[in-house]
């Protein structure tokens, strides 16, 4: 997809705070079930050309995040979907003038 779109697709991987993918080895004491911070993932060496960039997001904020998503929209997730949600509506507000997000089910 992101070849036919040329530049217009941002690829944002979200990874646990002190993963080995920023730091080229797993650091901190931060774990949150379903994130591995100390694999690289094949995935990731496979296409690491198309990864336009990578976020770190604590523990904390995922677990806080958790917890807002089943207050305000009766979505019960674990923290590893909190990574994401919290990733996505980040870089929604950078791009705010120009993008269009679609998430699928």
């Amino acid at each position: 997809m992101k070849e036919e779109l040329v530049g217009n697709v941002k690829v944002v991987g979200v990874v646990p705070k002190g993963s080995v993918l920023i730091h080229g080895r797993a650091v901190g004491e931060d774990r949150i079930p379903g994130l591995a911070k100390d694999i690289m993932p094949n995935l990731c060496l496979r296409h690491k050309h198309y990864i336009d960039d990578v976020v770190e997001v604590s523990g904390q904020r995922a677990i806080h995040m958790c917890k807002r998503l089943a207050r305000e929209e009766g979505l019960f997730v674990g923290p590893s979907t909190a990574y994401f949600v919290m990733n996505c509506t980040c870089k929604v507000f950078d791009l705010m003038d120009y993008v269009d997000v679609y998430f699928g089910v």
